[in-house]
């Protein structure tokens, strides 16, 4: 299965020691350890990116985790429309 962790766009996660990405990481650190070769793992990090063009840069996975707190919330909900417009459209 693929699986996909995005970090998001919003500015407030350029802060280096910020739970981004490092929690992420080590979510994704844990599901390798846990399941190994059964889970095709990435991390794509769009904090360089420009918001309007962040769908360009997420690669095509079967699962998307997101890292959720309130400064990131709207971005996630729209990003997530753009991934799967047919259930969660924007």
């Amino acid at each position: 299965m693929r699986v996909g962790f995005v970090n998001t766009v919003e500015k407030v996660n350029f802060r280096p020691f910020r739970a981004y990405p490092l929690s992420s990481l080590l979510l994704l650190t844990i599901l390798e350890e846990e399941f190994g070769d059964k889970l095709e793992l990435s991390f794509t990090d769009l904090r360089a990116v420009q918001e309007d063009s962040r769908i360009y840069h997420i690669p095509e996975k079967e699962v998307y985790l997101h890292y959720v707190t309130s400064p990131d919330y709207r971005e996630i909900k729209e990003t997530i429309g753009y991934i799967n417009p047919d259930r969660y459209g924007n």
